[in-house]
């Protein structure tokens, strides 16, 4: 398979991080893609030491030494961080391809993870309840199912691909948070794990509260929930985050970085029977993240209680996840 020449269109959002994105370069690099979409945003005035990594980030593309049909978007002016900056890097992909995969400049791809996606986008091109593919699959050391992949209602973006038709499902200001907070609280889904509930709402609700908070990762688990979409998931993990100096990391909360990649046996894929969530799966998944026995884990707990007694949504202060945020904050200046 990987003698084959690699045509499905592939998006890099790069920034200001030379070391990484060398790593995931060096990956795209090996697997010689046909097309190859770059988008950088632009240095902040403020911060003059950006104006060089920038550059010397967007010059590893100069690497490239085979033949590729190459599109670049490096912009001008700084657009104000992950949103709306990634949500316009996937935007403008979408603009020019009806499906592709999608890489930030800190998550190393296993060669296996191109030709898995390639194959599922091929095969889900028209399912349109399956939204995404994912690589990332940090659970994959503890438990795994008998087939080659699983349906999960997680949406995970440490190397991930998708359809223009769910991208334009895609809503930054989840405007219709109010009406789908009511179905997301009937959802027999999370019966078993009311934690993820009270973690989807809880940061739902920051979201449609402040629509410039910085995220756009959150509006797209937000659209996976609102459409009833599944994310395909490998048995073993593809992507290796190792973005210790960026966004996704703080001291305590890995949530999965630096969990290696391993292959994937593509000679002979088994297909899950019939297209539904491995509540099994998403459940372990959950309490591995959120790191069942910790702080974080009991503010959900306590939360997920306090709904029950209708303590939440009425008085939102409360929410203990939102109370021990704020003490973290204030404790960490």
């Amino acid at each position: 398979m990987q003698n084959k020449r690699y045509d499905t269109p592939i998006l890099l959002l790069i920034f200001k991080r030379p070391e990484t994105t060398q790593k995931v370069f060096d990956q795209i690099k090996l697997l010689k893609p046909a097309k190859l979409y770059v988008f950088s945003d632009a240095p902040r005035d403020e911060i003059p030491e950006e104006k060089e990594l920038c550059l010397n980030t967007r010059d590893i593309i100069n690497q490239i030494n085979w033949n590729c049909e190459l599109h670049t978007l490096f912009l001008d002016v700084h657009l104000g961080g992950c949103d709306p900056a990634v949500r316009t890097g996937i935007t403008w992909f979408f603009e020019c391809e009806d499906m592709g995969i999608i890489l930030e400049d800190d998550c190393v791809p296993n060669q296996d993870f191109f030709w898995f996606c390639q194959m599922m986008l091929n095969k889900y091109h028209d399912e349109l309840n399956v939204m995404m593919i994912t690589g990332d699959n940090p659970i994959s050391h503890i438990a795994k199912p008998e087939e080659t992949y699983y349906y999960s209602r997680w949406a995970f973006i440490w190397g991930w691909a998708t359809w223009r038709r769910a991208w334009l499902l895609y809503d930054s200001n989840i405007t219709d948070w109010p009406i789908q907070y009511t179905k997301l609280i009937s959802d027999k889904y999370f019966s078993e794990i009311q934690e993820y509930r009270e973690y989807i709402i809880y940061y739902c609700d920051e979201c449609f509260k402040n629509p410039k908070n910085g995220t756009w990762d959150f509006q797209w688990a937000y659209c996976m929930f609102h459409h009833n979409g599944l994310s395909i998931t490998p048995r073993e993990n593809l992507i290796t985050n190792i973005g210790d100096s960026g966004v996704h990391y703080s001291n305590e909360d890995t949530f999965g970085l630096f969990t290696p990649s391993t292959s994937l046996d593509l000679r002979q894929v088994r297909h899950p029977d019939g297209i539904a969530p491995n509540k099994f799966m998403d459940t372990i998944r959950f309490k591995h993240s959120i790191r069942v026995g910790t702080k974080y884990y009991y503010s959900l707990k306590i939360a997920s209680i306090m709904r029950k007694l209708k303590l939440l949504p009425r008085f939102p202060k409360l929410h203990p996840l939102s109370i021990g945020l704020w003490f973290k904050d204030k404790l960490s200046k």
